[in-house]
């Protein structure tokens, strides 16, 4: 992270732990534990958007590309202030970062607004946090749109990431649902705990 420029040795006052997480590939996410900050951060109530709206909405789509974002919070600059309290220590001494952390109560909020300020202008483009489907019935207004998109994330300079995107499938995996093609149905592994609950044989059980 110091040779990437996320984060600058600190002389903070303030002072968070970090962990290492296990992730599904058997590599470590670092993370820093937010808690005692975030319980004296004021709350930004900006609205992330309800699940269910946002897969009804793309359901009917013949066409439906979903893109994810490449390291999307580290593309927001830090005010001093805020670089001062996300400091955190480490057995090599004090840091803090440059770029909005993951872990901070507001930064979903701060990553919302970004995104759908500037997805505004654009139609059939949905966004939760730094997930983004755009969606359509035919494959010329697809492509239009996804070229439109993509004006507005290099006017933004924000980045994609082509390997967890799915690029213009019939339907894709959406916030634990499969959608496109008239489809909204829940993630197979949603529900396999009850595919395979035992069908009752008594009144009882």
């Amino acid at each position: 992270m110091l040779k990437h420029d996320i984060i600058e040795p600190s002389d903070s006052e303030w002072s968070s732990p970090c962990i290492l997480v296990p992730k599904p590939d058997g590599s470590f996410r670092f993370c820093t534990d937010y808690r005692k900050v975030n319980t004296v951060t004021r709350t930004d109530s900006y609205p992330i958007p309800r699940v269910d709206d946002c897969i009804d909405r793309i359901g009917n789509a013949r066409f439906v590309t979903k893109f994810d974002l490449l390291k999307g919070y580290w593309e927001i600059p830090l005010t001093d202030r805020a670089k001062r309290v996300s400091a955190f220590v480490t057995p090599d001494g004090l840091f803090q970062y440059k770029v909005m952390p993951f872990g901070m109560k507001n930064a979903p909020a701060t990553f919302q607004r970004l995104l759908n300020n500037i997805t505004a202008s654009l139609e059939n483009c949905e966004v939760y946090i730094d997930d983004i489907i755009v969606y359509s019935n035919s494959w010329y207004e697809h492509v239009t749109r996804i070229r439109s998109l993509f004006e507005k994330l290099t006017e933004a300079n924000l980045t994609v990431n082509l390997v967890k995107s799915e690029i213009a499938h019939a339907n894709v995996i959406f916030l634990g649902h499969v959608v496109g093609q008239g489809e909204v149905k829940p993630v197979k592994a949603k529900v396999e705990a009850i595919d395979k609950y035992p069908v009752p044989a008594t009144k009882n059980n």
